[in-house]
């Protein structure tokens, strides 16, 4: 590893020493470009419109062969790792498409924050397989003589048209091209583009994420016989140009399509229309409070708080289920997966949480989830999730909180979770996300897309378009990052959030904008403070006791 390691420095010291870096090169430009891929265990996609730049509306998808599969399945690669070899060959096809790179740049949307986090940095210490891509990388973006890349995150949830690329679908290059057009009809004047990969590139590619080696020499010339199959059926090796750039934004938005996320702020700014408030950093919940309250009294409130008022004042146990996984996904810092039912077919690591997941706690003292409901809640001031495995492959780790005594307390919302499954069944395997009603006696699990639908009804309800907030453009994944968000603007250290949202590198920063300075006062006199803790990982238990 070392040796390839010092093979590839000498490849970039001599390709660095061949001629002058134009500052272009250095420095991210108005993008001429724009699109959006994705990956999955099944294969990885893409699709490309111009900007500043003609370009004919692009997808282009590749299935990955057994050995990358077998490789993520025995957790050689991660979806990270999948991501971000996405990245590459999506910046490949835009090599092939457009006649010259030179001092362009290019924007790029991709839904996996750790790859876009290691496309942002151009390095990785946590995966040498993205290290040896991001090698590759630059390689390619040198030899063009290009610009940076302007890389960002999209929800997945939003992600669509790329998604679609990725997924499993038909491999005869017609019969997908054709039912992605009717999936999503094309631009104006403009045809649909498939293109198709050269063979020796896609081997370079498998053979840098299965031997983690770059050998950055190889990346500098690769061939070029691509091609491109227009909705006609006619194969050429360079498509033709409409008359005018489609935009991709404005592709987006003519066809429904979210174009972007909404800022994870507007789960903890204000939330009732007409309204002047502050925040106030000791809320508990982070909400925005009025200057001036009326005779009334009332609370600009949180969006999860608007949500767990309207659904608990209901019978429906679906919607009270919903109203406390919201609360409980914001708090927790949980990806949608945690929480939410999720289809045994689809292969994901990210699993939910179950019953024997969950601990309470009256202080260091561990509280049995069959005591009376009132008791419960009376007694308990923390609560423990204990996690089996996630998204990034660790596994046994734990996220812990404290009672807030609150109406939005997350504490009391796992507890009124953990009740109301127990009274149904014994199951320690139960998942959080279960409910029981007459409709399902038997018990049935809310999915994503009833978090999503409920999100964006409360942005709807809660008249927040007037604040510039398109409920189109909101779903699950803004829980989380509004939860970051929460932690930052209360004055929460970064490595706090890090550590609550479990993600293993600085990723998370692009949630939140960065004023450490603003919360280094009085830093050293808070650290000698002494703090009495007690430990809550205990051994798993096979049932509830």
């Amino acid at each position: 590893y070392i040796q390839d390691l010092f093979q590839d420095w000498t490849a970039l010291i001599r390709l660095l020493s061949s001629r002058p870096t134009h500052a272009k090169e250095l420095v991210a430009t108005t993008p001429s470009y724009s699109g959006a891929c994705d990956a999955s265990r099944w294969g990885v996609g893409g699709v490309w419109f111009g900007i500043n730049s003609k370009l004919p509306p692009t997808v282009w998808f590749l299935q990955w062969p057994d050995t990358i599969r077998h490789a993520f399945d025995n957790n050689n690669l991660t979806i990270s790792d999948m991501e971000l070899a996405g990245i590459l060959l999506h910046w490949i096809v835009l090599e092939h498409l457009a006649p010259n790179l030179h001092h362009k740049s290019a924007a790029i949307w991709c839904d996996n924050l750790p790859a876009v986090n290691w496309c942002y940095k151009l390095r990785s210490s946590s995966s040498p397989v993205a290290a040896a891509l991001l090698r590759a990388l630059a390689m390619r973006l040198h030899t063009q003589q290009a610009s940076p890349i302007t890389i960002d995150h999209i929800s997945g949830t939003f992600n669509l048209l790329a998604d679609t690329a990725s997924r499993k679908h038909s491999t005869n290059p017609h019969a997908f091209l054709s039912h992605f057009t009717q999936l999503y009809p094309p631009p104006p004047n403009t045809s649909w583009t498939l293109f198709q990969l050269p063979t020796a590139t896609t081997l370079k590619l498998y053979s840098t994420m299965l031997t983690q080696q770059s050998n950055l020499a190889s990346w500098r010339r690769l061939t070029k016989k691509g091609a491109a199959i227009g909705m006609l059926g006619t194969t050429s090796s360079m498509p033709t140009f409409p008359q005018s750039p489609p935009r991709f934004f404005t592709y987006l938005d003519q066809h429904n399509l979210p174009s972007w996320e909404p800022s994870p702020n507007m789960f903890v700014k204000e939330a009732v229309p007409g309204t002047m408030g502050k925040f106030d950093p000791k809320s508990p919940s982070g909400a925005v409070r009025h200057l001036n309250d009326p005779p009334t009294g009332r609370t600009i409130i949180t969006v999860p708080q608007a949500i767990l008022q309207a659904n608990l004042q209901t019978n429906s146990p679906k919607a009270q289920a919903i109203g406390d996984l919201v609360i409980i996904a914001f708090y927790f810092l949980l990806r949608v997966g945690e929480y939410t039912y999720t289809n045994p077919k689809q292969k994901r690591r990210t699993t939910q949480f179950r019953l024997c997941d969950i601990t309470f706690w009256d202080r260091d003292t561990y509280l049995s989830p069959l005591l009376p409901t009132n008791e419960l809640i009376a007694r308990c001031t923390e609560a423990t999730l204990n996690i089996s495995n996630q998204k990034n492959g660790k596994r046994n780790q734990v996220i812990h909180h404290h009672a807030t005594r609150a109406f939005d307390c997350p504490v009391q919302a796992l507890i009124r979770r953990v009740k109301h499954i127990v009274s149904y069944t014994n199951d320690s395997q139960a998942m959080i996300g279960t409910y029981f009603s007459p409709a399902h006696p038997r018990g049935w699990q809310i999915n994503s897309n009833d978090i999503n639908r409920t999100l964006k009804l409360a942005v709807i309800t809660l008249n927040l378009q007037e604040k510039g907030f398109d409920p189109k453009r909101i779903s699950s994944h803004s829980l989380r990052a509004g939860g970051a968000m929460a932690m930052h603007l209360n004055g929460e250290p970064t490595h706090t959030i890090q550590l609550m949202g479990r993600w293993s590198s600085d990723t998370f920063l692009t949630y939140i904008h960065q004023q450490l300075s603003a919360f280094s006062t009085n830093v050293a006199l808070n650290m000698s403070n002494p703090v009495s803790f007690h430990n809550v990982l205990r051994p798993r238990v096979g049932t509830i006791a």
